[in-house]
C-alpha cells in the first residue's frame, strides 16, 4: 500500500509538471487513500503502542488538552482503535483546505506531504500531528495579517505539544521583506556554519521544557548519518533561495517558512530531538512552495528544481521506512522495499514480520 501510494504519486506529479495542470481528482481520491491508511492502520510506526499505552495510563501523558482529550475517550468506554481513527479524521480534515485549496489540489505538493511529513507525523507522533493540522488550517490567518487569531490557535496548540511554542516566531517573521534579498543568503550560511560548530544552544531549552524526557534518544551520534542530515536540507533550501516569488504571495510566505525553519533547525541540531520536532511545522511548507513552482513560476529551471525535489524526496520516503524498520523490531527480511501495511482488519499478521510487546488485539 505505502508504494502503491508512492507510485501514483509519482505519475501525478510528472504530468503536473509536464503540463501544468492541477490533478485535482487524482488528488482527492490519493487524500482519501492516505486517510484511510492513517486510520485503519495496526502497529505502524513505533510510537503507535507508545500511544497506546497512554491511552491506557492518560496520567502519564504531560499535554494538558491532549490529557483531556485522551480521558474523554477513556469515559466513553471506547477502543483504542476508534481512538486512534477519530484522531486521525480531526488530523487530516484540518488540513485538507490548506492542500486543496491553498496548494490547489496539486498532487505534487501532497507527494511532498506523503514522503516526509506524513510518514513521521499523521501515522506516528499524533500530537505533533495535531499541531501542525492546526498550523496549516490557520495558514489563512497569517496571509490576511489576523494575528491575534493565529497566536491563540498557537497557545492552545503548545498544550497539545510544547514543541508548538516555536511557531510564535513564523507570526513575528513571515512577513519580513527580506527573503528576497542577499542578506538572508548570508543568515543562511552562518545558519549552516553553526549547525557543522556542534555549538549547542538546546541545553536551557531542554531544560526548562522537560522536551528531553519525552523521547528515549535526543542525538545522532554518526557524524555520516548528521552530513546526510545537512546535504539533504541543503538541497531543498539552496533551490529555494534562488527563487525570488513576488512579496505577498503565496510562495513568498512558503520561502520564508522554509527558511525560518531551515535557519532553526541549524542553530537547534545540536540535539536532533528538538530540532527535528520544530522542523516538522515549518518544513511542511514546501508543500505550498512547490504549488507556486509548478503552476506560477516562468522560471527555465523550474522542471529542473521540481524533479530534483522528487528525487529528493524519494530518497527521504526510504529513508524514513529504514528508520522505521530499526526501530520497531522487525525481523531481518523486512527491507525498506517491502515494509508491509498492516491494518487493524488482520492485526495478528503483524507477528510475521516484528517481535511487538504483548498485545491484547481485541483492544
Amino acid at each position: 500500500m505505502y508504494y502503491l501510494v508512492l507510485f501514483l504519486l509519482i505519475i501525478c506529479s510528472y504530468l503536473e509538471i509536464i503540463h501544468k495542470l492541477k490533478s485535482k481528482k487524482p488528488f482527492v481520491i490519493i487524500y482519501i487513500v492516505m486517510t484511510l491508511m492513517a486510520m485503519f492502520r495496526f502497529g505502524q510506526v513505533g510510537d503507535y503502542f507508545d500511544y497506546y499505552y497512554l491511552f491506557r495510563l492518560p496520567a502519564n501523558l504531560k499535554d494538558p488538552l491532549f490529557t483531556l482529550y485522551t480521558l474523554f475517550f477513556n469515559f466513553l468506554g471506547v477502543k483504542y482503535t476508534f481512538y486512534i481513527a477519530v484522531t486521525e479524521i480531526i488530523i487530516l480534515g484540518l488540513a485538507f483546505p490548506f492542500f486543496y485549496k491553498t496548494c490547489q489540489g496539486s498532487c505534487i505538493s501532497l507527494f511532498v506531504f506523503y514522503t516526509y511529513t506524513f510518514l513521521l507525523c499523521p501515522m506516528s507522533a499524533l500530537r505533533q500531528a495535531i499541531c501542525l493540522s492546526l498550523l496549516l488550517f490557520s495558514y489563512r490567518l497569517l496571509v490576511e495579517k489576523k494575528k491575534i487569531p493565529f497566536f491563540i490557535i498557537v497557545l492552545i496548540g503548545m498544550f497539545i505539544h510544547l514543541s508548538f511554542f516555536s511557531v510564535f516566531i513564523l507570526g513575528l517573521f513571515y512577513d519580513k521583506k527580506i527573503y528576497n534579498q542577499k542578506f538572508i543568503f548570508y543568515v543562511v550560511i552562518i545558519a549552516t556554519l553553526l549547525f557543522f560548530s556542534g555549538l549547542d544552544i538546546t541545553s536551557g531549552l531542554r531544560s526548562s521544557s522537560s522536551m528531553e524526557d519525552r523521547s528515549v534518544s535526543a542525538n545522532i551520534e554518526n557524524p555520516f548519518d548528521i552530513i546526510i542530515q545537512i546535504i539533504l536540507r541543503l538541497i531543498i533550501i539552496i533551490p529555494i533561495m534562488l527563487f525570488k516569488p513576488k512579496y505577498g504571495s503565496d510562495g513568498y510566505y512558503a520561502k520564508a517558512i522554509c527558511v525560518i525553519g531551515y535557519i532553526m533547525y541549524c542553530l537547534l541540531a545540536s540535539n536532533i530531538l528538538v530540532a527535528g520536532r520544530i522542523e516538522f511545522f515549518y518544513r511542511t511548507f514546501l508543500c505550498l512552495f512547490i504549488s507556486y513552482l509548478s503552476f506560477t513560476s516562468t522560471s527555465k529551471f523550474r522542471n529542473a528544481i521540481l524533479y530534483l525535489f522528487i528525487c529528493v524526496h524519494i530518497v527521504l520516503f526510504f529513508k524514513n521506512i529504514n528508520s522505521f524498520i530499526s526501530q520497531g523490531d522487525y525481523y531481518p527480511n523486512v527491507t525498506m522495499f517491502n515494509f508491509p501495511y498492516i491494518s487493524i482488519f488482520d492485526k495478528s499478521e503483524i507477528d510475521e514480520y516484528s517481535a511487538i510487546e504483548q498485545y491484547n488485539y481485541n483492544e
